[in-house]
């Protein structure tokens, strides 16, 4: 594909210390929460405390967590990015880039879909529990499946808009827009009181991971000129 223009966006060297730094807190958040540390445990019913009793008996703010609980789900982002990637492809191979920028969304997708889910079974952790729930999941809590998916999204969508986008607002609102569906997907979890901020937080740093490596993989798999 030598008539096919490389990927831009940020030099993997610093991709590659972001997936570092991102990992290894993953790591420790894991470890610590495998052994018990009473001080996260600590944090952990403070904050839920706190994001619950801020919601709960509020019947606006009830809805509102709940409506981006609903519209915010894993699998309403997952199709979101595929949809990217089905409208990137022809624009990619009409201008000429790499057509594995679009590849690579879906592939993203994919792993999210897979790995996030079962990670749940690694620490088999419980949801917080509360005598009047404002909202009801069945699955296990630790990492966050919303924020897992958040954290892929907000990366994926930012990746893409540095390797297609000039420097301008119009790239800086493709940014700020991707950050804020992230931040709201997130806190959405605590307020709602299905999630810790352990479990928050490590789903952020799953889903990053997920699409730094990815981004890595497509790098070297461009640069190499042998396609896909």
């Amino acid at each position: 594909m030598s008539e096919v223009t490389p990927v831009r966006g940020p030099r993997p060297r610093w991709v590659r210390w972001l997936l570092a730094v991102a990992a290894v807190l993953l790591c420790v958040l894991t470890i610590a929460l495998a052994v018990g540390s009473e001080q996260l445990a600590r944090l952990d019913q403070t904050v839920a405390d706190w994001g619950y009793h801020s919601t709960w008996g509020h019947a606006g703010r009830s809805s509102f967590w709940v409506a981006v609980a609903t519209y915010g789900q894993p699998m309403v982002l997952r199709a979101v990015l595929v949809l990217l990637a089905l409208v990137l492809l022809p624009l990619l191979l009409a201008r000429k880039r790499n057509w594995c920028l679009a590849a690579w969304l879906v592939a993203v997708t994919v792993t999210e879909n897979v790995i996030a889910p079962s990670t749940k079974l690694l620490l088999s952790r419980p949801r917080p529990e509360w005598l009047e729930p404002i909202a009801v999941e069945h699955s296990l809590s630790y990492p966050s499946g919303h924020a897992a998916m958040a954290g892929t999204f907000a990366a994926a969508v930012i990746l893409v808009a540095l390797a297609m986008m000039g420097p301008g607002w119009s790239r800086q609102l493709v940014v700020l827009l991707a950050l804020l569906v992230y931040l709201v997907i997130s806190v959405d979890r605590i307020f709602l009181g299905v999630h810790y901020l352990s479990d928050v937080v490590a789903g952020n740093l799953l889903g990053l991971c997920i699409a730094l490596a990815g981004w890595l993989l497509l790098l070297r798999v461009t640069s190499s000129g042998s396609g896909w």
